[in-house]
């Protein structure tokens, strides 16, 4: 790589003024303060001006000028934002991003990525690769550093911004800084954005996913010597609107009602419904499974299950539920910098976060299967007239009057009070209507101590301690009125075998939502760093070495809820249950470290040109998987990861400072890479190993003092090692040799799917497997064989080995010999890792032409392209995310020294719609898509004033 950039720099025939040079930029990513093309470290760095440049705003715009990063929003309240290939893939209340985040030096465990907006920044640095010995915990992919604007002691001064736009989007930001003493000043900022939503409901033609934000911050600066800095910061962000997690839901119909979507497809389809737990559960064959009339049912398996209105345009949805979406952010920073003599430094960090978000959102985003008025009346009509005999008198007073309020329509439960039980009632619907809620609260505590020194001599280090404290909550819940109906029947039968406690008051078979709850998980971590620098040759030659060692303690309280127990009716405590919670706790150590030489030689077709090579050793803790339940093999926790990472930069500067050409080559060994699926209605995260190569480049051309010139492209080979796990999209593997069962039991195994294999040769013909009541689902045994899923059956999941010999059948692969009842697993080896396009270019150009009086007008436009890639690391054809484009432009208009300006804006020029990551979910879900998509086109004017 070496050779290729020195023969391109050698044969250079660019020419240009020495007055036009590029900015200096100076960045902290070692710690201290450097120019960044003296620091052998990749990094991208965004001053305030760059910012506005590139329109970059949130988190998710820094895709677009940045070499292999890549952002997504997660299907529950997070966001994935990934370096080469690395971010967090695991799904769980203590797992962690491999991108570390800091604003003012203060690590964010729960960084808000998805709701913070970039205002009053002295600029964002992102640093790619691990950071593990400087920037610690959770910083094997990179890390990204916020810089806050600080207060200045000179002179007031102030911005005041607005904006206009389509969507009826307006935005008001700006800051005030005002001196108080010679020493002592103050900075107020704040932004104010809302836009109507980007996707319309057609069910009653309305617009969601909008915005209404707001965020302000108060900066305080005092300087009681010159050798005395301490910086106090402090911030609160509020969101309120309808903003959707995920913005569509694909499918392709599955007829047989085994899958619920086929997996070989994405389509416009919705789920056939008779796939999923809540249409199982109310089924007349769940019904008489448990010895209860077959009237009660409100669905029959046996009939194809009808399609959802699920329309073609993206940016369209069909629901008669519309989302919400609630978020505070709380930040405290203390900053002091104190030089204890000539060569001594001491700089403390203390920090303070806290934040929570609450989403609540269409399960399917379209109007829910409509229920039969037939079959509905029917069931009411069986259901009312059995209250008082399964549950008792109290039992039927309790509920009668929730299911004859709405005629020919069901309540669905809320997340207070135990739901429908409780009192607690969301909405009634004449559909088989359901919602998730999706919230999280995080707060922590931190501190670090740094001394670091500035020897004359070739010596000099670093030392530091780092202390965080961090506790925080997360539930999940799914609610629909085909939970309430049957956890009400259920529970009035299972009530008449304890009549002693149930008879009397009734009882409630609790809770009659799906629940998974992460009560409270803790987190406390302790290290100590070190790094040595040693200049064997002045300003040539340079050695760093670095050392840390991290021990991190994590607790953990958990459980899935959902139909768990009898409770008396009366019970409303929402932590109430007959489950217990499941407790882990474990601790995570590792010593990691990093190697740098950087060597700087005298080149004449250079400027300045700096060499680096470097090791670096990565860690990030491992953690629990969520509502762990004994009997269905899922593992209790993940462990940690490990990377070993080598990396061969060069940065330069040429032609009297106007070429700016810096590129690197990196690679990979990953350990224990984490990575999640869901498995019997939970996130379940496991270890995989990987490989990954890489190259980047960023070039910066500032020929004169009009025009500029940017262009970056990164390159990722992503490779999965020898691992097999299961595809719960296709679970039999297409292999004849394998029947898929769909398990429809009233139990909690229903809705899953699993597979049973033949012990005779030949294919198997699906069977009942000598569980009375079960059936072939509509479509017939062999309709998913063209969409490599072998035979199909309803049945039951679970099966003890000699039931299943019995009927010919096993629960073990005869390929492995090892027990595999929940799928056939698939082997990896070589597969893409997730959300990580092999390519990404961008480029852009601007030009500034001068007027009279100090006026310019600048026009800009910028490009950004990025691969294909996969949503999941099976990289099955339904998981595939074609590659996509986005073209942002601007023109400025302003007076000199821009005291006011004015900007026109367009962002995303040709309205694409840009799918940036996927979720699958489960089998008891029906197995559908979640994707989820960058902006449309926007386009607006800017206002801007400064004084």
């Amino acid at each position: 790589m070496l050779t290729f950039a020195g023969a391109l720099l050698a044969t250079s025939a660019f020419t240009a003024p020495a007055f036009a040079q590029i900015e200096t930029v100076t960045v902290t990513a070692e710690k201290r303060s450097a120019d960044q093309q003296t620091v052998p470290v990749t990094v991208t760095a965004y001053t305030a001006e760059d910012l506005k440049a590139h329109q970059v705003t949130q988190f998710k715009d820094l895709v677009q000028s940045t070499p292999n990063v890549s952002y997504t929003k997660g299907n529950f309240a997070g966001a994935d934002f990934q370096i080469r290939g690395i971010g967090i893939a695991a799904v769980s209340g203590d797992a962690e991003s491999g991108v570390a985040v800091h604003q003012d030096d203060v690590f964010l465990a729960a960084p808000p990525l998805a709701e913070a907006t970039f205002y009053d920044l002295e600029r964002v640095e992102i640093l790619r690769g691990p950071q593990s010995t400087l920037y610690g915990r959770g910083a094997t992919g990179g890390n990204v550093n916020i810089v806050t604007a600080k207060p200045d002691m000179d002179e007031m001064s102030g911005n005041l911004e607005g904006a206009y736009g389509n969507y009826d989007a307006a935005e008001v930001k700006g800051y005030f800084n005002l001196p108080l003493t010679d020493n002592f000043a103050m900075r107020v900022a704040g932004d104010w954005i809302r836009h109507d939503g980007y996707v319309t409901n057609i069910a009653n033609n309305t617009h969601i996913d909008g915005q209404n934000t707001y965020s302000i911050r108060t900066s305080l600066r005092w300087q009681p010597t010159s050798k005395t800095t301490i910086d106090l910061v402090g911030s609160y962000s509020h969101e309120s609107d309808d903003r959707m997690r995920s913005q569509r839901q694909l499918c392709a119909y599955d007829p047989t009602g085994t899958l619920g979507c086929l997996p070989d497809s994405l389509g416009h389809d919705a789920i056939n419904n008779n796939s999923t737990l809540t249409t199982i559960f109310s089924s007349t064959q769940a019904f008489a499974l448990a010895g209860l009339p077959t009237t009660l049912g409100l669905f029959d398996l046996t009939t194809p299950g009808p399609h959802n209105v699920n329309p073609a345009d993206a940016r369209q949805v069909s629901t008669d539920f519309t989302p919400d979406y609630k978020a505070t952010d709380r930040f405290f920073a203390f900053n002091l910098k104190q030089q204890l003599n000539d060569w001594l430094d001491f700089t403390a960090v203390v920090g303070f976060d806290s934040n929570y978000v609450v989403s609540h959102e269409s399960y399917n985003n379209s109007v829910s299967l409509p229920l039969d008025p037939v079959r509905l009346a029917t069931a009411e009509a069986t259901f009312l007239g059995a209250l008082t005999a399964l549950g008792g008198p109290g039992y039927a007073a309790h509920y009668a009057p929730y299911f004859t309020t709405v005629p020919g329509s069901l309540p669905v439960s809320g997340t207070t009070n135990l739901g429908l039980a409780g009192g607690d009632i969301a909405y009634y619907s004449p559909n088989a209507s359901g919602y998730d809620q999706s919230n999280g609260q995080a707060k922590q505590y931190s501190a670090e101590f740094r001394l670091a020194s500035s020897l004359e001599g070739p010596l000099n280090f670093l030392l530091a301690g780092y202390f965080l404290s961090t506790s925080s909550a997360s539930d999940y819940f799914v609610n629909a009125s085909t939970f309430d109906y049957p956890s009400i029947v259920f529970g009035g039968f299972q009530g008449l075998t304890d009549p002693a406690t149930c008879f009397a008051t009734g009882c409630l078979l609790a809770p009659g939502f799906y629940r998974s709850q992460g009560n409270q998980t803790r987190l406390q971590s302790m290290a100590a760093f070190g790094e040595v620098y040693y200049e064997a040759i002045p300003d040539t030659l340079k050695f760093t070495g670095g050392i840390r060692f991290t021990e991190d303690e994590k607790h953990q309280l958990s459980r899935i809820q959902l139909l768990t127990g009898l409770l008396p009716i009366g019970t409303t405590d929402l932590s109430t249950s007959v489950l217990p919670y499941d407790y882990n706790e474990a601790t995570f150590d590792q010593v990691t470290g990093r190697f740098v030489v950087d060597y700087t030689p005298k080149l004449d077709f250079t400027d300045a040109t700096l060499i680096y090579a470097s090791y670096s050793r990565g860690y990030k803790a491992g953690g629990f998987n969520p509502g762990v339940q004994p009997g269905l093999g899922v593992p209790v926790g993940y462990n940690s990861e490990g990377i070993d990472a080598l990396e061969l930069g060069t940065k330069n500067t040429l032609l009297d400072g106007v070429l700016q050409a810096n590129m690197t080559a990196w690679y990979y060994n990953y350990e224990n890479l984490q990575v999640s699926a869901i498995i019997n209605n939970t996130s379940v995260n496991q270890n995989i190993g990987a490989r990954l190569w890489g190259v980047e480049g960023e070039f910066k051309y500032q020929p004169d003092d009009k025009w500029q010139f940017s262009l970056n492209f990164g390159h990722t080979d992503s490779r999965i090692g020898n691992v097999s796990l299961v595809d719960q999209r296709n679970p039999t593997a297409g292999r004849s040799d394998v029947v898929l069962v769909k398990d429809a039991t009233p139990t909690g195994t229903a809705g899953q799917n699993c597979v049973y294999y033949a012990i005779a040769a030949g294919t198997p013909t699906p069977a009942a497997l000598g569980v009375p009541g079960f059936f072939a689902p509509p479509g017939g045994d062999h309709a998913l064989a063209a969409h490599g899923v072998a035979n199909t059956n309803y049945g039951v999941c679970g099966l003890d080995e000699a039931t299943a010999n019995s009927f010919g059948y096993s629960t073990i692969d005869p390929l492995t010999g090892k027990q595999a009842d929940g799928g056939v697993a698939v082997n990896l080896h070589g597969n893409q890792l997730q959300n990580t396009p092999p390519w990404t270019i961008s480029f852009g150009v601007q030009y500034t032409f001068d007027f009279d009086g100090g006026y310019t007008l600048t026009p800009r436009a910028d490009f950004y392209w990025q691969d294909n890639m996969y949503g999941r690391i099976f990289n099955d054809a339904a998981d595939k995310i074609s590659s996509w484009e986005v073209t942002n432009a601007q023109v400025t208009f302003a007076a000199e020294d821009s005291k006011w300006y004015a900007t026109a804006y367009i962002k995303n020029v040709f309205d694409e719609n840009n799918v940036t990551g996927q979720y699958l979910t489960s089998a008891t879900s029906g197995l559908y898509t979640n994707e989820f998509l960058g902006d449309p086109r926007t386009y607006g004017l800017r206002l801007g004033v400064r004084f």
